[in-house]
């Protein structure tokens, strides 16, 4: 029960945190964000007061004392400080209101039935490869390698007296490896849990949260949940063209059922070396190494945070372009007084998911010398996300020291490609402040092995040229490539500089080797995949929408203005597609009103048209039954 209590404080903990400096595209985003974050401050606080109290019998207790208390205490903040600093109840409604940001169309019902679904999947994953019977640990086959001094260095907190911090099959030296997740796992056990059931519900809360994160990512970048959604259940399709080979070599459809069902491997690769027959390229990573999916959680998390602030800074330049323009369009260049509008301050800044093509001339022509104005004032506003940003990935290091690597090339190249540099700078900044201490530690010591050269070229390819890297890559992620490449020629300029960022991870995997196995370099190929696999998702929305359009559908109610859930069909050809693809400031406003006449008359063609379906199925569509959840999604 003590442990559950404190598993429930650290995500509030992590709720507090986040709600101050993120605003959540939905409250699954939340509640991930929550237990990541919070998952991660809980383990550093409790670590470092254990290790503080090192000296007594039982440091754990004294830690976790000091969590629980300190957890309340700030809880409990801001109804204290409410009676010490005075606020007026409109900043209070305004912080709420800001919380969340709207969202494309789609129903919260599905989103919720395939995270439930992922609980379940991944509840037996964890489960079977690693659980108690009568008494004993039973170990899956593949996981042992990696479970046995795992498993030691949890236990050697639960039972033990690990402070300062050894690994307990090197014993010694101080310890070189990542290993807070395993800590916070023997916190748990110390607290009543037995030792699978909390490693395992660490690892499932955190690996569904890292799957929440992926949705949101994907919606945040194509504003559609149906690539979030579809782009998260590709995470359990890798893509790799292994069963080619091994189909080829059946002689029939039944000698290649019978084995399909009789394969108890990892289905054989054409490369040689011995860790592609690991089932390497398959999810099996996450069951070996339970602390690598909530470290790819917590960069998920700071990615979404800067996508949505990337395409808010997008929407105010191209909306100060089109007040110019308005403005010089204006008779005497004055604006139309009776134009003037009333705007919703209440709305956040970062709303920028429903843009308004007409939009009003006066509101907008004054932007650039408001802009102008609070400059300053509003840099350093924006400065508090951008460091507490900068603070998880600081905190990163021993947690798992990859990702941390990872996240450093993804930063470094938006930082080139993307605006708010100085606020990305402030981010860089704070995070190899808490970062270097770490790194330090993890890196140096009396004992330290020997290690290679930095610069590594060609992964664990043998002979690597150019033409066996392209092949390789080929091979390990098969048909994802093209639709890799359609979804780039459908793309806004920001999710192609995106991509490109994220592309570096592939460079850092096949350029540098940053421990003694150079196949280590997986984990920056596993972070790419996943944030690919949601390119890969729109490209196969893109392909559905095509395909409905060259089918003879139903009438259609986008012909007559028809909405759902009090709320309009949306079109490619609203003022968001313009304004990610920075065509807006290319047009002047009367261009842009002709644009949006004729885009009216195109989609009015029903052919081409999207339909609204209602609850039920028309019989016409029967044969889309198997594409259901697409299908239901067809108008984000």
């Amino acid at each position: 029960m003590l442990a559950l209590i404190y598993f429930a404080l650290a995500a509030c903990v992590g709720d507090f945190f986040c709600r101050r400096f993120y605003q959540f595209e939905s409250v699954a985003h939340r509640c991930a964000a929550a237990i990541l974050v919070g998952l991660l401050a809980s383990s550093w606080f409790t670590y470092l007061a254990g290790l503080a109290f090192f000296w007594t019998s039982q440091p754990l207790l004294w830690a976790n004392l000091l969590f629980f208390v300190a957890g309340v205490a700030l809880l409990s903040w801001p109804k204290w400080k409410g009676r010490i600093v005075k606020t007026t109840p409109g900043e209070a409604y305004l912080k709420r209101s800001n919380l969340y940001l709207p969202r494309p169309r789609g129903s919260n019902t599905v989103d919720w039935l395939l995270i439930a679904g992922y609980v379940v999947l991944v509840s037996w994953m964890m489960f079977a490869s690693f659980n108690t019977k009568a008494g004993k640990l039973q170990i899956a086959n593949p996981e042992y390698s990696d479970f046995g001094p795992n498993t030691a260095l949890m236990q050697s907190f639960a039972v033990g007296h690990n402070f300062p911090t050894e690994y307990p099959h090197f014993s010694g030296d101080r310890i070189r490896y990542h290993f807070l997740f395993y800590f916070q796992a023997g916190n748990l056990e110390f607290l009543g849990l037995d030792p699978a059931w909390s490693l395992n519900l660490l690892s499932i809360t955190t690996l569904v949260a890292m799957l929440v994160i992926v949705m949101t990512l994907g919606e945040v970048l194509f504003n559609s949940r149906a690539v979030g959604r579809l782009g998260s259940l590709l995470f359990f399709f890798f893509g790799s063209l292994s069963y080619v080979p091994f189909l080829r070599k059946q002689g029939s459809v039944r000698a290649a059922i019978q084995a399909i069902t009789h394969q108890r491997d990892y289905l054989q690769t054409i490369f040689p070396y011995r860790g592609d027959a690991w089932g390497t390229w398959s999810q099996v990573t996450y069951l070996n190494q339970r602390h690598f999916a909530s470290a790819i959680g917590i960069l998920l998390l700071v990615l979404v945070f800067l996508v949505i602030r990337y395409r808010a800074v997008a929407t105010k330049r191209a909306e100060a372009r089109a007040g110019t323009e308005t403005m010089t369009a204006q008779p005497n260049g004055s604006p139309d007084i009776g134009s003037i509008s009333v705007t919703d301050d209440s709305r956040p800044p970062e709303d920028v998911r429903e843009p308004q093509v007409e939009m009003p001339s006066v509101s907008v022509a004054v932007q650039p010398t408001e802009e102008t104005t609070i400059t300053a004032e509003a840099f350093f506003a924006t400065l508090q996300p951008f460091i507490f940003s900068g603070v998880l990935l600081g905190l990163l290091p021993m947690w798992n020291s990859a990702v941390f690597i990872a996240a450093a090339a993804i930063l470094g190249l938006l930082f080139i490609l993307c605006p708010l540099r100085l606020q990305m700078l402030a981010l860089a900044v704070t995070a190899g402040l808490i970062a270097l201490p770490q790194m330090l530690f993890l890196s140096t010591g009396s004992d330290k092995a020997h290690m290679p050269k930095l610069l590594h070229w060609g992964y664990t390819i043998d002979h690597p040229t150019v033409a066996n890297v392209v092949k390789y890559l080929g091979f390990t992620f098969g048909f994802k490539w093209l639709l890799i490449a359609l979804a780039l020629v459908f793309a806004t300029n920001l999710q192609r500089r995106f991509f490109l960022a994220v592309l570096s991870l592939i460079a850092v995997a096949f350029s540098f080797q940053f421990t003694i196995e150079v196949l280590a370099n997986q984990k920056f190929i596993h972070i790419w995949v996943i944030i690919a696999n949601l390119f890969v998702a729109f490209a196969l929305w893109r392909l559905w929408h095509v395909s409905l359009a060259g089918t003879t559908l139903p009438r259609c109610d986008c012909c007559h203005s028809a909405h759902h859930s009090g709320r309009h069909h949306r079109f490619l050809s609203d003022a968001q597609h313009w304004l990610e693809r920075g065509d807006l400031s290319e047009r002047p406003v009367n261009r842009l009103a002709e644009e949006k006449h004729d885009s009216a008359r195109y989609f009015s063609i029903r052919p081409i048209c999207q339909p609204s379906y209602p609850d039920g199925w028309p019989p016409r569509l029967l044969w889309l039954a198997l594409l259901c959840m697409v299908s239901r999604l067809q108008r984000e």
